[in-house]
């Protein structure tokens, strides 16, 4: 299911719309924030699994190993969810480091794409997944001491900084992120969600 037509990349505000309706369809809705937390940490260990996978690292042969996409999608869907249940606008949130104008993944992509140019070798696509094990670390450490209020400057600007790892990640294996998100909602569609 693709809500938005080809060609169009969502804002970031239409993201988060989009995730309190497919959360609502799936009966995922009920995750408290901290549970959100521990699935983005979750997510962020399968980015890095990819992404040595990608790199042609050695990984577990025994292990699962999935999409560097997927994963950076599963990431994001996450990091949505969290925005939602701590009432922060991810627009505005990514917006005050931008331009001013309407953020989409595109838009983001776009942003992070600096980085792309630095760390251009394997090496780089693991340091880039370390960051985003980072910036996640930071988000759940914000959560899991209930600094959190609604609407928490500290964790809108760390939300943010784990948007930025996910597009600099994406733009490094060159993965459109919106593509990615919506190849992923397709499986997810597939799935049976328990009600």
């Amino acid at each position: 299911m693709r809500p938005f037509s080809t060609g169009h990349s969502p804002s970031l505000a239409e993201l988060q719309r989009y995730v309190v309706a497919m959360e609502r369809a799936r009966h995922l809705d009920d995750s408290t924030l901290m549970e959100q937390c521990l699935h983005l940490g979750e997510e962020a260990g399968e980015v890095c699994k990819a992404a040595r996978k990608h790199a042609g690292l050695l990984i577990d042969p025994a292990g699962t190993s999935r999409d560097l996409g997927h994963e950076l999608a599963d990431a994001l869907i996450f990091v949505l969810a969290i925005a939602n249940r701590a009432g922060i606008d991810l627009d505005a949130a990514v917006t005050d480091r931008q331009s001013g104008a309407r953020v989409s993944l595109t838009t983001l992509q776009e942003a992070a794409g600096q980085s792309r140019g630095r760390l251009a070798d394997a090496s780089g696509l693991v340091e880039h997944a370390v960051n985003l094990v980072a910036a996640v670390g930071a988000v759940c450490a914000n959560v899991s001491t209930r600094k959190v209020t609604k609407q928490s400057d500290a964790l809108a600007a760390e939300l943010a900084e784990v948007l930025h790892a996910l597009a600099v990640i994406a733009n490094h294996a060159h993965i459109d992120l919106d593509d990615a998100l919506w190849a992923k909602e397709e499986i997810n569609e597939q799935r049976t969600w328990a009600p």
